[in-house]
C-alpha cells in the first residue's frame, strides 16, 4: 500500500512540474508570442525563453552589456563609455566606443565579426587588432534575436 502511495505522490509531482514554464503561441495572431520564463525547480533560476526578435534598443541594451562584460581598455572608466553600431559590411559591425559624458567624445573603435564570434578592439589599428575576451552568452543572446544591417 505504501508503495502505491509513493508512485501516486512521484507521477504527481512530476505531472506538476512539467506544466511550469510554457511558450504559447496565441493563434488568432501568428505574430504575437507569448513568452513565459520558466522556473528551473532545480536550481531556483529563472530562464528566459525568448522566442521573438529584440527590438532595437534591446539589441543597444545588449551590444553595451556585451561591451561592458568585455576586456576592452580605455583611459576612461568603463562605466562612462557607451557603444553603438556604426556600420554594417558583411558579416562585420563596426561599434563605435563613445563616452556619454559631455560630447559624446568618440574614444575608440571595435569590431565584431558575427561569423568567426570575435571582438577586437581596433582603436590603435586596424591591421592589428587586439582580441578580446567577453561574456559568450551575451553574444549568443545579441546574435538569437538582434538582426545587424547596414546603417547606409
Amino acid at each position: 500500500m505504501k508503495k502505491i502511495i509513493l508512485a501516486s505522490l512521484v507521477v504527481f509531482a512530476g505531472i506538476i512540474s512539467c506544466r511550469n514554464g510554457d511558450v504559447k503561441k496565441n493563434e488568432s495572431d501568428s505574430s504575437t508570442t507569448i513568452v513565459y520564463n520558466k522556473k528551473d525547480s532545480v536550481k531556483g533560476a529563472i530562464q528566459s525563453h525568448e522566442l521573438r526578435q529584440f527590438t532595437t534598443d534591446d539589441c543597444n541594451q545588449l551590444l553595451n552589456r556585451l561591451f561592458q562584460t568585455s576586456s576592452f581598455e580605455s583611459a576612461f572608466e568603463k562605466s562612462n563609455l557607451v557603444v553603438s553600431v556604426d556600420e554594417v559590411a558583411d558579416s562585420i559591425v563596426a561599434i563605435k566606443v563613445e563616452s556619454k559624458q559631455g560630447q559624446n567624445l568618440t574614444v575608440g573603435w571595435m569590431s565584431l565579426d558575427l561569423r568567426r564570434k570575435e571582438l577586437t578592439d581596433i582603436t590603435k589599428d586596424p591591421d592589428a587588432p587586439v582580441i578580446l575576451r567577453y561574456d559568450k552568452k551575451m553574444l549568443d543572446s545579441l546574435l538569437a534575436g538582434c538582426n545587424f544591417k547596414s546603417t547606409e
